[in-house]
Parts: C-alpha cells; sequence; structure tokens
C-alpha cells in the first residue's frame, strides 16, 4: 500500500487472504500512521495508477494506491499557466 505527502512517501506490505478486496486492505491499514490522518473510506484510490473500487478483489504484487485530493484543478491550472504566457508575450 502505498500514501504520499509533499514531502514523505509512505509504503507498507499487507497481508491478506486470497479473495481480499480493496476495502478490507484499507481497513486493515486504518489504524495505522500516517494511514490514520486519511479519510480511508472517502479516499480514491487505485491500482498501478488506475483508479479502482473499494469491491475491486486484490491479487497477489498490486499496488494499492491512496490518493489525496487535488490543490489544483489541472485544467484550471493550465489555462492559468497559458495566460501567465500570453501576458508575459504581449509588447509592452
Amino acid at each position: 500500500m502505498i500514501y504520499a505527502l509533499p514531502d514523505e512517501q509512505f509504503s507498507h506490505h499487507v497481508s491478506l487472504a486470497e479473495g481480499a478486496t480493496v476495502a478490507q486492505a484499507l481497513a486493515r491499514v486504518a489504524g495505522l500512521a500516517p494511514f490514520a490522518q486519511v479519510k480511508l473510506d472517502q479516499a480514491q484510490v487505485g491500482i498501478f495508477g488506475e483508479i479502482c473500487d473499494p469491491t475491486r478483489v486484490l491479487r497477489p504484487g498490486d499496488r494499492l494506491e491512496i490518493y489525496r485530493p487535488l490543490a489544483t484543478d489541472a485544467k484550471a491550472a493550465r489555462r492559468q499557466r497559458a495566460a501567465q504566457l500570453a501576458e508575459q508575450k504581449q509588447p509592452k
């Protein structure tokens, strides 16, 4: 299981029975630091970069990732950068 903050990354190996789900893996780490600080029942999760549902059955070797909410919407950030570049290119 992987969780990253802006300046720190956490990795925790979880052993589960065959047929265990993402929700069961999240429940297993719910009380451990740093996972205890995360609202795991509301967090978006994925496996190897692909968002998945908490009911998904895990397979051996899956890397379960817990995603933080984005600080800025990606489209809004691109628009803002484009506007700044356009402003810089205008003759003064």
